[in-house]
């Protein structure tokens, strides 16, 4: 892309175009998919996204500047409108067959998506050595299109300003730590290699954040992994506050340690969502699947999107540069874990006041129905005496008449 001429800037805007389409496609896909189905958004999504890839590869053979840049963003823009088609039917799908187990089942799914994430560089890479700039693109684009109509076959017809910030973060880091930690004088294998990090740990405690999730409860993981992400943005800058030089040691703890904020963080933000809309009696049915795997979606596209942006605004002013906005970012999602704690814990007493007021509301009514039916036992009682007495009386001047 260098190659063609474009500026820093133009080349971010091939990139932020994708996640951009997603964050507005994701809730309008949401809206879309009782309708249309999700065999076929699946279907739609893969091919879209796929049919496009294989496009992208070709555009090396334009050789005019402004038309390989607005070809590129098209096409990256339907890239994303494709994606956006096929994970918000997939999430539903999901949530829809697994609801018992759905922060399980993500784990799963996110576990393989931790594979692709740590082994597509390296395949890309060995590819574009064989085959130049289009091959990776074509064979990667082919085996979308083509899985397409398999993935639709075997398919049955049928909170997220946290997972935003989560997001934001992780993109601000894909962009900036690797020039960050050129001070420790890293080859590039080495600098790839500590990007697995976060990503093979993410990929070995999916399926256990998932299963253990599901047993104890989603809410308590997802402040968990806020407050986990906050200290681990702490350490790897390291924040200047602490004035410790930055080592190896502490960028492999920091990025273990972000592998697990962020696991504990996106494995159950979707499951969680699922629950709020059953809670609040909005549905637990395929339409509230779709809208809820939309907004999902939207947040992290959106998080993609304003990462870059505040990360490399906050950097470039002169005081503060990338330990200070890391420092920055870490206190922002901890003081969002407290909001959510304290409105966890309004909400809970919201609702013992609620129980209360009903068990006192159910006193009231029992002590009014027992004296109701005390009174209605006395005045029975009373009716009676006068019907006994009346009798008497009768029987007694019939008596004295004869």
């Amino acid at each position: 892309v260098r190659k063609k001429g474009l500026s820093l800037n133009e080349i971010g805007l091939v990139y932020a175009v994708y996640p951009f389409a997603m964050f507005i496609g994701s809730p309008i896909f949401g809206l879309m998919l009782p309708t249309m189905g999700s065999k076929y958004m699946i279907w739609a999504g893969l091919t879209l996204e796929g049919g496009c890839s294989i496009l992208f590869g070709f555009l090396n053979w334009i050789s005019d500047k402004r038309i390989f840049l607005v070809l590129a963003i098209v096409l990256r823009f339907v890239q994303g409108l494709g994606a956006a088609c096929y994970v918000t039917a997939a999430y539903s799908v999901v949530a829809s067959l697994f609801r018992q187990s759905i922060a399980t089942t993500m784990g799963v799914i996110e576990t393989f998506s931790s594979l692709g994430y740590a082994i597509g560089p390296p395949i890309g890479g060995l590819l574009f050595t064989i085959g130049g700039f289009i091959l990776p693109f074509t064979i990667v684009g082919s085996i979308m299109v083509g899985m397409a109509p398999i993935m639709a076959y075997f398919i049955p017809i049928s909170k997220s300003i946290a997972v935003c910030l989560g997001t934001m973060t992780l993109t601000f880091l894909e962009i900036n730590y690797a020039i960050h930690i050129k001070k420790l004088n890293l080859t590039y294998l080495q600098i790839g290699m500590v990007f697995l990090i976060p990503a093979g740990t993410y990929a070995l405690i999916a399926v256990i954040t998932g299963m253990a999730a599901d047993r104890y409860g989603y809410r308590q993981f997802l402040i968990a992994g806020l407050v986990i992400m906050a200290i681990s943005l702490q350490l790897l800058a390291p924040a200047p506050y602490w004035k410790i030089p930055l080592n190896m040691w502490l960028l492999v703890i920091g990025l273990v340690i972000y592998g697990i904020g962020t696991n504990f963080l996106f494995m159950p933000s979707f499951a969680e969502l699922l629950n709020v809309a059953a809670n609040k009696k909005i549905g637990d049915n395929l339409a509230t699947y779709s809208v809820a795997s939309g907004l999902f979606k939207a947040a992290q596209s959106f998080g993609l999107i304003i990462g870059p942006i505040i990360g490399e605004a906050l950097i470039a002013l002169p005081k503060l540069g990338f330990p200070w906005t890391s420092s920055i970012l870490g206190c922002v999602l901890f003081i969002h874990a407290l909001l959510i704690s304290c409105f966890i814990l309004s909400e809970k007493y919201a609702n013992r006041r609620q129980s209360k007021f009903y068990e006192n509301d159910n006193e009231i009514k029992q002590a009014l129905l027992q004296k109701k039916s005390t009174k209605e036992s006395t005045e029975y009682v009373k009716d009676s005496v006068k019907d006994i007495i009346a009798e008497q009386v009768k029987e007694i001047t019939a008596a004295m008449k004869e």
